[in-house]
């Protein structure tokens, strides 16, 4: 399970446009490499970031809750770390949210819920949870009753 969460938040990362502090640019690389060698020291900047109110800084921790570091790993700490980040308005973790409210992976499944995170994602524009919510309208799932109207809208707002 801890392999197919970090490598699913490894994927949903590289999504995001927006660049942060030292945290991020320090861990992207790290993400996308083969081996990566994180250090105590990057999750001691990224926790400080996140100490400071960095909403995107507590997404970025998650990543070392999740388990990019042995020692760090918590995945109780990672959920709580992700919530928050979501909660302060960071789009990736509102549709990281969303996703784990859909599949019941970390979060209790629930379709309601995971609409709510995917439409205050979509709200920033993300583009997984437009493409998402376009989807679940197009075809009807996640509880939403088939609106082909609605899903071209959220189509059209992707970039």
């Amino acid at each position: 399970m801890k392999t197919s969460v970090l490598t699913a938040i490894m994927v949903l990362q590289m999504t995001s446009r927006a660049l942060a502090g030292e945290c991020r640019e320090q861990l992207e690389p790290l993400l996308v490499s083969e081996q990566p060698k994180t250090t105590v020291a990057l999750f001691e900047v990224c926790q400080a970031e996140a100490a400071a109110g960095d909403a995107e800084a507590l997404y970025w921790v998650s990543f070392f809750y999740f388990g990019l570091l042995e020692s760090t790993s918590d995945e109780r700490r990672g959920v709580e770390s992700t919530t928050a980040s979501a909660e302060k308005g960071y789009p990736l973790a509102q549709y990281w949210m969303g996703w784990q409210s859909e599949i019941g992976g970390l979060l209790p499944q629930d379709a309601a819920a995971a609409v709510a995170w995917y439409e205050r994602a979509a709200d920033s524009n993300n583009w997984l949870a437009l493409e998402r919510l376009s989807r679940a309208y197009r075809n009807g799932e996640l509880g939403l009753e088939r609106d082909v109207a609605r899903a071209e809208q959220y189509a059209a707002r992707r970039p």
